[in-house]
């Protein structure tokens, strides 16, 4: 989605990184879903390209019903809530399941 994003705004993947202060290999092994972008670069990019991120995650025409989808949305919005308690707990919760 952030390929057809950005063809439809009529950026090219040179400008795109250049605004974004990411690289041009990054940004097209995310394009073709080989990487995955943090939370920060994404927001740049759906920032630059006029969209919100959680509009990108839901543009992507991932089937709703799927819990994973579900759970990234659910997890954009905590995040985006900026609710420092929940996000603490959340973050303790994150930490937890790698150590």
């Amino acid at each position: 989605m952030i390929q057809k994003a950005r063809i439809e705004r009529g950026v090219s993947q040179e400008q795109l990184s250049t605004e974004t202060g990411i690289t041009r290999t990054f940004l097209s092994l995310v394009e073709t879903g080989r990487r995955f972008p943090s939370y920060d670069t994404l927001r740049r990019i759906s920032s630059f390209l006029g969209k919100d991120s959680n509009g990108l995650l839901i543009e992507a025409k991932l089937d709703e019903q799927d819990e994973d989808f579900r759970l990234a949305s659910l997890l954009m919005k905590l995040i985006e809530s900026k609710d420092e308690e929940k996000l603490s707990r959340l973050a303790d919760f994150a930490k937890s399941l790698v150590q």
